[in-house]
């Protein structure tokens, strides 16, 4: 009896380890299986692709034409002596500024100055002898003449005429002269002192820059986004700022080659342009109520055009049905709406169904 009471006690004492074994090997694999899962929810969660996104809204396209054109003086005129002669006075040169009113230039006038003092004499001969003609009339007083009388009297003693001669005279002093019609900048003179100038040559250009017009063409499928008083920003080549100015003529003609002429003006005061700078002139009109998405949102793929969309912690694949574009958008026909939560970058390494987080 003793020795069957040992062995069962020996037996009871190895069933208890081995069961003690087994429920600590279980016990650690519960523990590994759990951290297993930790780590694998850590991995799940950091590899979903962090993405740039927007929230699309029904906010307009912006329309945008881009197109060159030439500057050119609100004001501009070519001047003229109105005789031919010798240059005797050159006041200015090119690149100066003058006012209204500065004679820029002058002929040799002698024959002139000597024409006007006889027609001056001549009027004074004629006057007296008007006078004479009037003796025995009220106090030589020609309002007390009646005036068909007194008419005849004044050719009779010439005042008429040298009257006439006196006004040519001086018209033709005038015509030595070259005097601005208005404020700006003079250019293209050529001649010197002492040149001889034909009357139909012309001596120089006169042009106001204060306001200034760029004239540009546009294709006939534009004619129905241009109207007068649509704004429009004009950047000369050769000059970095911008200048905002606005549409005053709209040519509705067409020509040969599908285009048609448009007008803008702008302020040129201070910006250093010149007539005939080149330039470039930006045109935009918004379109309201319509969705567009940014140019980087959009990916093409076997032919066909698609935006992702962020839904519940995944990419989303739609295709889309783009319209117009400008710089930096695109306009979006179909595929998607407004709320829409758009995908901005990483598209290429983004598949339908990919896991992605919205960045903050």
């Amino acid at each position: 009896m003793k020795i069957l009471a040992g062995n069962q006690i020996r037996y009871c004492q190895g069933l208890l380890l081995t069961v003690a074994f087994f429920l600590t090997l279980t016990s650690c694999n519960e523990k590994k299986n759990a951290a297993s899962d930790v780590h694998d929810l850590e991995k799940t969660t950091e590899e979903r692709i962090p993405v740039e996104f927007m929230v699309l809204e029904n906010s307009g396209f912006k329309e945008e034409i881009m197109t060159n054109g030439i500057i050119k003086a609100s004001k501009k005129a070519g001047l003229y002596f109105g005789t031919r002669g010798i240059i005797d006075e050159i006041n200015f040169r090119n690149g100066d500024y003058v006012i209204a009113g500065d004679i820029i230039a002058r002929l040799n006038d002698e024959a002139e100055q000597i024409a006007l003092k006889k027609a001056e004499a001549d009027i004074q001969a004629a006057r007296l002898e008007l006078k004479n003609l009037m003796l025995g009339y009220s106090k030589e007083d020609p309002g007390s003449v009646p005036a068909e009388l007194l008419n005849n009297l004044e050719i009779q003693s010439g005042v008429k005429q040298a009257t006439h001669a006196l006004e040519i005279a001086r018209l033709k002093l005038k015509q030595t002269l070259i005097i601005a019609p208005f404020n700006g900048i003079l250019g293209d003179i050529s001649y010197q002192v002492y040149n001889m100038i034909p009357a139909n040559e012309k001596f120089c250009q006169l042009m106001n820059m204060q306001s200034c017009f760029v004239e540009f063409f546009l294709l006939e499928s534009e004619l129905g986004m241009i109207q007068k008083g649509m704004p429009v920003r004009i950047k000369a080549l050769a000059l970095e700022e911008f200048s905002e100015g606005s549409i005053v003529e709209v040519d509705p003609i067409i020509d040969k080659n599908g285009l048609f002429g448009v007008k803008a003006i702008f302020a040129g005061k201070g910006l250093g342009v010149m007539d005939g700078m080149h330039a470039e002139v930006f045109l935009e009109k918004i379109n309201p109520d319509e969705l567009a998405i940014p140019k980087e949102a959009l990916i093409r793929r076997s032919g066909k055009e698609m935006v992702f969309t962020y839904h519940d912690g995944k990419a989303v694949w739609n295709y889309v049905k783009i319209g117009k574009e400008n710089a930096l958008m695109y306009q979006v026909i179909e595929g998607l709406q407004a709320g829409d939560t758009v995908i901005l970058d990483g598209n290429l390494k983004l598949s339908h169904g990919s896991p992605v987080r919205l960045k903050e």
